[in-house]
C-alpha cells in the first residue's frame, strides 16, 4: 500500500514554511518517518517541556505571540486526508528519542566518569 504523506514545518522568526513529502508502505513507516524528521528539526540542548504547546510558545517561537503549531501533517489513506496521531503524541515520541540519545551520549562520553584523566589538563 502506498501512503502519501506531507509534513509542513513553520519556521520560527521567519514567515516561511517548509514542506516535506513522503510515500510510505505502512502507517508505522509513516509514523517513524514523521518522528525522525521532527526530531532532526526540533533538536536543541534544552529541557523539553512535557506539553507541545509549551515547547511551541517558549522554545520554538521564543515567547513571541504566534498562533501556529510548529508543524502539521496529513496522510492520504482510504481516499481521505487524515491525521492518525495527535501533535502531543508525536511530540512525546520525539522527546523520548532525544532523551534516550542524550543518555546514550553521556554514557559513552569518557569525561562523565570519575576516573577520567585528560592529557590536556594539568
Amino acid at each position: 500500500m502506498n501512503i502519501p504523506m506531507f509534513i509542513t514545518i513553520t519556521k520560527p522568526n521567519v514567515p516561511k514554511y517548509e514542506t516535506i513529502t513522503f510515500v510510505c508502505n505502512t502507517l508505522e513507516e509513516c509514523k517513524n518517518k514523521l518522528i525522525v524528521n521532527l526530531k532532526n528539526i526540533i533538536y536543541k540542548q534544552i529541557d523539553y517541556p512535557d506539553d507541545v504547546d509549551d515547547f511551541v510558545t517558549i522554545y520554538w517561537y521564543n515567547d513571541n505571540s504566534m498562533d501556529n503549531d510548529f508543524f502539521d501533517y496529513q496522510l492520504f489513506i482510504d481516499n481521505t486526508w487524515s491525521k492518525p496521531w495527535t501533535l502531543q503524541e508525536l511530540y512525546e515520541n520525539v522527546t523520548n528519542i532525544i532523551n534516550q540519545v542524550d543518555i546514550q551520549d553521556s554514557i559513552y562520553n569518557n569525561k562523565n566518569y570519575y576516573d577520567y584523566c585528560s592529557d590536556d589538563e594539568s
